[in-house]
């Protein structure tokens, strides 16, 4: 949508029952601040092999909202299905909804230091308290004073910044370990034309379509940890710096990558970070993700894009 709009807005979701059977669905939305929902809890009925997509509407409480203040709306969903077996099978999901629209990814004079230390930032304004969506083990997830981040974008004449500060309360941290066993940042830039970018939902194949950067915290000074580094565009600096609250991330990409990414001086791009959040080992792991995670079901089109002012 556009920040500025003032009315009500519709989230839609898409609910679907992929199997032979009915398919019961209550749902409860939790109350935003400075804002209402219009009808705050559901009861669907969906039959077999059937989709139904439904409009949550969201409306300012008094007068205008600037919707960029809204997070995520937080639903709650209880599916269950008919007695099979003389019993009735239940599952509860917690999802997020977000209410999104179209960023600018601003130019700065000053260079970025890429150190990890986020002095040369006046202000990280995308924050993640209340994640689109937590994947593998969501229910690990307690909250942001758990695991959250905030982010800025910005650009100069020679690179595309970004930097994320992450609240983590505990590590797993092994420099002699796969990355993927640890701590770990994912950040993706998508700066291929529109018609590519706007729409992805494939499992398979991000390395060849995306600029991933997926970086391991290290202590300061210490040489960054990246996954695939080989594959990153040539001149890319990144760092990822463990802190007193978890770690902090910068990353410079050389605009002759978004260009080539584009097939022209690039004007926009998708973008998507997750935190890979790991507080023992493999049996206390979900990632927090700032937009659903491309590659699957609940993305939607042109999540996280952002356009050069």
């Amino acid at each position: 949508i556009d920040s500025a709009q003032s009315g009500a807005v519709d989230v839609e979701v898409k609910l679907t029952n992929a199997t032979s059977v009915p398919l019961s669905v209550q749902g409860s939305i939790k109350e935003i601040v400075g804002a209402k929902i219009v009808s705050d809890s559901l009861d669907i009925q969906l039959a077999p092999r059937s989709e139904k997509t439904i409009a949550i509407e969201v409306a300012p409480e008094n007068g205008t909202l600037d919707w960029r203040a809204i997070n995520a709306v937080q639903t709650n969903w209880n599916f269950s299905y008919p007695p099979p077996f003389n019993e009735v099978v239940e599952t509860e999901v917690r999802h997020f909804l977000r209410i999104d629209y179209p960023h600018r990814v601003a130019k700065r004079s000053e260079t970025v230091t890429i150190d990890g230390m986020l002095n040369d930032w006046s202000g990280l304004p995308y924050v993640c308290e209340t994640p689109q969506q937590v994947r593998v083990q969501y229910t690990d997830w307690v909250g942001p004073e758990d695991c959250s981040f905030k982010f800025a974008t910005a650009f100069d004449d020679n690179y595309l910044y970004i930097a994320v500060e992450t609240i983590d309360d505990r590590f797993r941290l092994s420099p002699m370990e796969d990355p993927w066993w640890q701590d770990l940042i994912e950040v993706r830039i998508d700066a291929r034309p529109e018609e590519d970018r706007a729409t992805w939902n494939a499992a398979a194949g991000e390395l060849d379509q995306f600029l991933f950067y997926a970086l391991t915290p290290t202590d300061a000074g210490e040489a960054p940890i990246a996954v695939a580094a080989e594959s990153l565009p040539a001149g890319s600096q990144y760092a990822c710096v463990r802190t007193k609250q978890g770690h902090n991330t910068e990353i410079a990409i050389p605009h002759s990558a978004l260009d080539t990414a584009q097939g022209k001086a690039w004007t926009a791009f998708r973008l998507n970070i997750a935190i890979d959040d790991l507080d023992a080992d493999f049996s206390q792991f979900n990632q927090v993700w700032w937009r659903p995670d491309w590659r699957y079901g609940l993305s939607y089109d042109h999540s996280g894009t952002f356009t050069r002012e």
